[in-house]
């Protein structure tokens, strides 16, 4: 996908794009097979992902949750943070209890800007310790998050990724912390300490209109010890990549992702590069 321009609304809550699903023929094979061979073995290695995107630390989220909850947040009685994200460590959680939810006040809202606009709006409300949201923006990294002020590995990615990887702002390393946090409205506290869990696509965090809040429910019992997580939303390996750092292999490939990143099934992106609109290599 292109990089997100500078002018553009947020749209970052979106599904991916449908999944290319390409059956070659014979011919295709023959005609693809001599051009692997002469290919480099490690274009379709599985690469790792940088590190993700750089948890709260854990005083600033004890000082997070004090503001929160005084503001009408809630946290199930059993979670702790630690580790880099939020765990049923003073008891299970049962299937239909709320695991965490705000007012929608607590929300930091996009308001339909830029992302530009944003960050510049982030910027002064995390300066200014007066502002209502200081407490939450405060307690967020500092630093870079992801390939909004990242340099693409080029072992990783093609030349036509590297180009895309992107996320183009005035403020490169705000927009990498707010893109790596994003909820579609707006940065939610609480609700970022959350991890993806790309296996349970029914728990994530919903607005209830009948209250107001923001929540996020069990879909199944969390047993005592274990990591509650979010999920993220359905975004291609490509965007989860670009956003949050980690690169889950074990998933189907579409072709913007294997003309992007140098991984999938050898014929499959071939084929999805021989039908490319640009160069990739």
């Amino acid at each position: 996908p292109s990089a997100l321009k500078a002018g553009n609304t947020l749209q970052l809550n979106g599904s991916s794009p449908s999944a290319f699903r390409y059956m070659p023929s014979l011919l295709h094979y023959l005609l693809v097979i001599p051009l692997l061979l002469s290919l480099p073995t490690t274009t379709f290695s599985s690469p790792p992902a940088p590190p993700a995107a750089s948890p709260s630390s854990p005083s600033e989220v004890q000082k997070l949750l004090a503001w929160a909850k005084q503001n009408g947040a809630y946290t199930h009685p059993s979670l702790v943070f630690r580790d880099g994200g939020m765990f049923a460590d003073n008891g299970p959680i049962n299937e239909n209890e709320v695991i965490a939810s705000i007012p929608t006040s607590l929300e930091y809202p996009v308001n339909n800007r830029t992302l530009d606009e944003f960050a510049s709006a982030f910027i002064s409300s995390r300066s200014d310790p007066s502002n209502f949201h200081h407490p939450y923006l405060s307690s967020l990294p500092t630093t870079c998050q992801n390939f909004a002020c990242m340099s693409p590995d080029p072992t990783i990615f093609t030349l036509l990724g590297a180009r895309n990887a992107g996320i183009e702002s005035a403020h490169p390393v705000e927009a990498s912390i707010i893109t790596s946090r994003w909820f579609g409205t707006g940065l939610q506290p609480i609700m970022d300490l959350f991890n993806h869990d790309q296996s349970n696509p029914t728990q994530f965090v919903k607005l209830n209109t009948a209250t107001n809040r923001y929540e996020l429910r069990a879909t199944h019992l969390h047993p005592q010890m274990s990591q509650v997580y979010n999920f993220y939303l359905d975004r291609n390996v490509l965007t989860m990549y670009r956003l949050y750092g980690f690169l889950d292999t074990s998933r189907e490939l579409d072709c913007l992702t294997m003309r992007a990143l140098r991984i999938g099934n050898p014929v499959q992106r071939v084929a999805c590069i021989a039908y490319a609109d640009e160069g990739v290599t």
